[in-house]
Order: C-alpha cells, then sequence, then structure tokens
C-alpha cells in the first residue's frame, strides 16, 4: 500500500499544479485514508482529481472487497453500484462514466458539471478529441473547486491524451449564443476571451469556441455563472416578416398592406436590451366616378 501510494503522490505532484493551495493539501492529506479518499471524489470539485483519487481507490482495493466496501464509502447504493462497474482493464472509460453519474447525481450541489462538446476551436485552429474508440463523446468538464475549464484532446506528436485548462482568473469575459439553424438544430456556443493566450503545441489564442447541443443551454449559463464567474452573455436573433393583401372588387379597390419586422436582440451581461421596429404602411385609394356633368375625385394617403 505504501508503495502505491508513493507512485500516487508522484503522478499528483503533476496534477496538483493545477491547484489552488487549499486543494493540494486536501489532496495529500486525504490519500492516506481510502474512505475519506472515496468521500473526497464526491466532493472535491475537480474532474481530474476525481479521476485521480478513484484510481487511488480502486488500486489499494482488490476488486473482491470493492462492493462490500464501497458500501460504507458512498452515501447511496446507486453511487456504490455505479463505482463497482469500474473495470481495471477499462479505467478510463468506465471512469468517466461513474463520474458523470455521480456529478449529475447530486443536482444542485453538484462541483463539477460536464456537457459532451460538438467542436472546439483554439483561435481559428479546431480542436480533436482523443482518438480513442471507447471515448463515446468530447467532454468538457467545469471544475467548481479548481475554478477552470478543462478537457482532454488528441495529441498528435504523442500517444496520451492531453489536457487543456483555462483557470477562471485568466477569462476577461464570456458570451453565450444560442443560434439555430434547419440542418443541425439549436446550438450553444460559449466563447471564452482569456487574458493571456492558450498554448496547445505550435496553436496558441486567446479565443476558446465551444459548441454544444442547444439542450444543454440553461445548464451551460449555470455552469459559467458558478465556475467562472465572469460576465456573460446570451444573444438571441429572430426575424418574422407578414405581408398581407386584400383586394375587393367592385366599383372601388382596396389595398392593405401590412409589414412587420420585428428584431429582438437580447444581451446579458446580466443586460437585457429589447429593439422593436415595427412599420405599418396603409394606402386607400377611392375613386367614384358619376355620369353627370360632375366629376369627383378624393384620394387618401397616409
Amino acid at each position: 500500500n505504501s508503495r502505491v501510494l508513493i507512485i500516487f503522490f508522484s503522478k499528483l505532484t503533476h496534477l496538483s499544479i493545477f491547484l489552488p493551495a487549499h486543494l493540494q493539501t486536501y489532496l495529500f492529506a486525504y490519500l492516506s485514508d481510502r474512505s475519506r479518499v472515496a468521500a473526497a471524489i464526491l466532493t472535491v470539485g475537480d474532474y481530474e482529481l476525481q479521476v485521480s483519487l478513484s484510481e487511488a481507490v480502486c488500486r489499494l482495493t482488490p476488486r473482491r472487497d470493492r462492493e462490500q466496501r464501497a458500501n460504507h464509502w458512498f452515501p447511496t447504493s446507486d453511487i456504490s453500484s455505479a463505482f463497482c462497474d469500474i473495470r481495471d482493464a477499462d479505467f478510463e472509460v468506465d471512469c468517466r462514466r461513474f463520474l458523470n453519474f455521480i456529478n449529475c447525481y447530486q443536482g444542485d450541489e453538484r462541483r463539477v458539471y460536464t456537457f459532451p462538446c460538438l467542436r472546439a476551436l483554439l483561435g481559428s485552429t479546431q480542436l480533436l478529441p482523443p482518438k480513442d474508440e471507447k471515448l463515446d463523446e468530447f467532454w468538457i468538464d467545469f471544475n467548481l473547486g479548481s475554478g477552470c475549464v478543462s478537457f482532454f484532446v488528441d495529441d498528435p506528436q504523442g500517444f496520451l491524451w492531453v489536457s487543456i485548462h483555462v483557470p477562471k482568473e485568466e477569462v476577461e469575459c464570456s458570451s453565450i449564443q444560442l443560434t439555430a439553424d434547419g440542418c443541425t438544430g439549436a446550438e450553444a456556443v460559449l466563447q471564452l476571451t482569456t487574458a493571456n493566450p492558450i498554448m496547445h503545441h505550435n496553436i496558441r489564442g486567446q479565443t476558446l469556441e465551444l459548441s454544444f447541443k442547444g439542450e444543454y443551454h440553461r445548464e451551460l449559463e449555470e455552469a459559467v455563472g458558478r465556475v467562472l464567474n465572469v460576465p456573460e452573455k446570451l444573444s438571441h436573433t429572430h426575424t418574422h416578416t407578414h405581408t398581407h393583401t386584400h383586394t375587393h372588387t367592385r366599383t372601388h379597390a382596396h389595398t392593405h398592406t401590412h409589414t412587420h419586422t420585428h428584431t429582438h436582440t437580447h444581451t446579458h451581461t446580466h443586460t437585457h436590451t429589447h429593439t422593436h421596429t415595427r412599420t405599418h404602411t396603409h394606402t386607400h385609394t377611392h375613386t367614384h366616378a358619376h355620369t353627370h356633368t360632375h366629376t369627383h375625385t378624393h384620394t387618401y394617403t397616409h
């Protein structure tokens, strides 16, 4: 057990440089007690640290003993069962499922928000998810405990995954735009602007754009607000145009054309700006001709 702890202390030292001082202390103090380590998985608030703590518990506990011990470590049988579903041979994939489950299970008390990403752009360069046939989604984690956005990307120059961390201290502003088209459906696009460039190999940029399915935009707003604590904007654009034409054929004709254009622009910082533009054009022309010696022509234009 002491040898395993030494290995993990060495491994976690690299991870700990991304953590605030109080979380570093939290990490090493709790590693010596498996029950505390298991409890910390639920509360530590950083996905990568959750993975390392989960791996520590798995390595320190023989598989035959995990079910019995898990029932004491975790508060519900659902969480215990999910932990016991982690297979050593597929640890990364199974641990992702376990952590996604327990983080979502905690509802409003969760300290890590995770969403599947459609695409990620650093500046104008697309970042690719790790190449793993068992990996079903490109996951983005919003970590309340460490106060950062983190995710893994493909490393074209190596065999390991590379993680990108965006600490809240580096984020100058964020915006969430809800877009829609007839082909791909609604998308929630999060854009983060950082004070200093984000580096990934020879790629650098100060703008990170992350796109998600539109169904996540409410939770995404909550995650950004809680984790980054920076002003955010939400933008919606809708345009409606209606044209009505009525023609009546008797001795007079009426033509009415109504054009209504509504443009709504909402900007949250949290500030709401509503702009309504209405244009009404009414043209009425009445002409009456009588076969007497006089003619009356009345024209009204509004």
